[in-house]
């Protein structure tokens, strides 16, 4: 499954198999933050949000891959979310 098809209905499975691993963990619903799309589940862990899309993490909720993505969709932007497409299928361990 890509980290795209986890944050489209497997997002908060995923988020609280992360939490279950790592105690330092808090599972958080985008519900609860400004300018973000409802219904998503992430991490937050030493000061930054992790996601299936985000890996290596980002500073701010609003920067999640998602949620940049359903704001293209929403939008209808469809150069950004190609480029969005393309930044999820990347291998952020190469």
């Amino acid at each position: 499954m890509r980290p795209e098809q986890i944050n489209n209905g497997w997002c908060w499975g995923f988020a609280e198999m992360v939490a279950e691993s790592n105690k330092n963990a808090k599972v958080i619903k985008s519900d609860d933050y400004k300018d973000m799309f409802a219904g998503h589940y992430f991490i937050f862990l030493d000061g930054r949000y992790y996601d299936a899309e985000n890996p290596e993490g980002v500073n701010e909720p609003q920067d999640l891959i998602y949620n940049q993505r359903m704001k293209a969709v929403i939008s209808g932007d469809k150069e950004a979310l190609k480029i969005l497409r393309n930044l999820a299928e990347k291998d952020p361990r190469k």
